[in-house]
């Protein structure tokens, strides 16, 4: 993000502020005149009830009667309201949190701290964590989204139709930031934070046990009620109550066995009712989304079209359930229509009817929230490129290239070309960003694999596995010295590209836990057995003796070094990738500017 386009975004979320705000203070008011109005209409409505009883006149009772089905309406408009209120202050959120990322404020969505074990390069390349890729990604609102997001970042794209199909729906649905905002206001409506609902609603699927003996109680529920109702009708008459209590305990009887077997169901439903609101307004919501030339956004699309009128349904049934927790209405209903037999009866229907495609539909779910997080990523990086395949089996290549978690005031693009399988060392003194270009370059192929744009003028790539050896730690637990765990590492990555190649390898300072004679020896051997493999080796080190492994393997070895300059009082990085070797060290010098020597 350079000036012009940080200055750009900043406008524009300052534009959605502003909008939203104007759009909530006006709800405000009209919602506070309709609770007045609200009010107003119910007192009118006790007023010609008491009319009424003064002096029965059925005008008074009509009057009654219509102020009433207005104060209903009022209500209906009144919940309304306050919804499309919810759904601004939740843009507004969104637009605020954008405003408050781009100037250097931390993202409040989930840093996906849970996930770290999720991939071997997860450490070593931040992708998971505080500041991390995932959490500059981040705009996840469901929980299977959030998995999804997690996933994509844990298992790199190899296939090249896959990720240009990806490159195409996250750029076009980027550019439709209505759309985007809509889908997350309208999640954060029903959300719960940290609930696996939407995951769990799926295993729920599978283990729902359908009601016996149904084409009976079909006919049972109209039958009784119709009797309990006439019962009634000759109880409020006669005065005689003993047919309406043969009619409430028939019922009764039925209710308690049908409840006895949808317990689970009931439970699950009720106390999961928002997960369920949420899917059905989001399938809703994208709906009006325009996949245009995208086949992952019409497929999408189609599936939601698919997917609506069974949440709508569900969510009917799930709202008739959730009135049991109201013992007067569920007395009531229960006692005369039996209307928890109808709600089961409902359900099992609607599981035979849908179950089978249920499972999809949440996946596109996720699939969906997980796109709405890449387009809002690349709306705010239109700055960056979407890469180029290549047709060679290893070839990474870019024209000023940086690191995306990076300040555009901070970051130093880079430009190189690494073609064909080898070993390419980078030398260079403490602090000169060798590591820091191992870490960029691994997070830009992850990007450019999941078909999201990365931070560079210009990316060409063909896909590849992504391993990596930079961050080792011991384990006390396991009793496992860090020279043990590299070393495992290390075995681990050799291992794994003899069946995941090609791949990109990314190394900083191996062995560091031996003397510097066995370090070059053993750093030397397996680096001849890199070179055997395909696979491109990025390989940062402070030895300078490894360089001259060039002379011996011109072909499959080759220099790079980042450089430091030193005056008499400072030190200076610019962090610039060179071909060669390093000839600058600064340990010495930094040790005397701090008084250590």
């Amino acid at each position: 993000m350079n000036h012009s386009t940080k200055a750009v975004l900043t406008a524009f979320y300052e534009t959605q502020i502003k909008a939203h705000n104007i759009g909530i203070q006006k709800l405000k008011k009209f919602i506070n005149w309709l609770a007045i109005l609200r009010a107003l209409v119910f007192i009118i409505a006790v007023l010609c009830l008491y009319q009424y009883f003064n002096s029965p006149n059925h005008l008074f009772i009509f009057l009654f009667i219509f102020f009433v089905i207005v104060f209903f309406g009022l209500v209906a408009w009144h919940i309304q309201k306050k919804q499309k209120k919810q759904l601004l202050e939740n843009k507004l959120r969104l637009a605020q949190n954008e405003w408050n990322i781009i100037h250097g404020k931390e993202n409040e969505f989930d840093d996906g701290s849970e996930f770290l074990q999720m991939s071997s390069y997860a450490v070593d390349l931040d992708i998971f964590g505080k500041n991390s890729l995932f959490h500059a990604l981040n705009r996840t609102v469901t929980f299977a989204g959030k998995l999804q997001l997690a996933k994509r970042l844990s298992n790199t794209i190899l296939d090249k139709k896959t990720i240009i199909a990806y490159q195409e729906a996250i750029k076009t649905y980027s550019t439709q930031y209505p759309f985007i905002e809509n889908w997350i206001a309208t999640a954060l409506l029903h959300k719960k934070e940290h609930n696996p609902s939407d995951l769990l609603l799926k295993q729920w699927i599978v283990d729902f046990k359908r009601m016996k003996h149904v084409e009976y109680y079909n006919v049972i529920r109209w039958v009784l009620p119709a009797y309990t109702l006439a019962a009634l009708y000759i109880a409020l008459d006669s005065g005689q109550y003993f047919l309406l209590s043969i009619g409430i305990v028939l019922n009764w009887i039925h209710v308690i066995r049908v409840k006895n077997q949808n317990i689970q169901a009931f439970h699950f439903l009720s106390k999961n009712e928002d997960i369920i609101a949420q899917y059905h307004r989001l399938v809703e919501t994208f709906q009006q989304v325009q996949p245009g030339n995208s086949d992952i956004l019409q497929e999408l699309k189609n599936n939601c079209k698919q997917a609506n009128k069974s949440f709508q349904e569900l969510a009917y049934i799930t709202n008739l359930i959730h009135q049991q927790h109201n013992l007067l209405a569920s007395t009531l209903l229960n006692s005369l229509l039996m209307i928890d037999v109808h709600s089961a009866l409902s359900l099992n229907k609607w599981h035979n009817k849908y179950s089978l495609k249920f499972s999809k539909w949440i996946d596109s779910i996720a699939e969906i929230d997980y796109l709405n997080t890449m387009a809002i990523y690349a709306h705010n990086h239109s700055a960056f490129v979407y890469a180029q395949l290549s047709e060679d089996e290893l070839f990474i290549s870019a024209r000023n290239m940086a690191h995306p978690l990076l300040s555009e005031d901070t970051r130093v693009p880079n430009s190189f070309a690494f073609n064909n399988k080898g070993v390419r060392i980078i030398t260079g003194s403490n602090m000169s960003g060798k590591s820091t270009f191992l870490r960029t370059v691994g997070i830009n192929v992850l990007l450019a694999q999941m078909g999201a744009p990365v931070c560079a003028d210009e990316f060409l790539l063909s896909p590849m596995y992504i391993f990596s050896c930079i961050r080792i730690t011991d384990s006390l637990q396991e009793n496992h010295s860090y020279f043990m765990a590299e070393l495992q590492r290390l075995y681990d990555i050799k291992t794994a590209i003899n069946t995941h190649y090609p791949a990109l390898v990314l190394m900083d300072e191996i062995l560091r836990g031996t003397n510097s004679a066995d370090k070059f020896e053993g750093s030397t051997q397996f680096l001849e057995q890199m070179m055997q493999l395909p696979c491109i080796v990025l390989f940062a080190t402070h030895d300078l003796k490894l360089s001259t492994l060039e002379k011996d393997y011109p072909e499959s070895i080759s220099n790079y070094c980042f450089e430091s300059t030193i005056s008499d009082t400072d030190i200076h990085f610019d962090y610039i990738l060179r071909e060669g070797v390093a000839q600058n060290k600064n340990a010495t010098f930094l040790m005397k500017k701090m008084g250590i020597i």
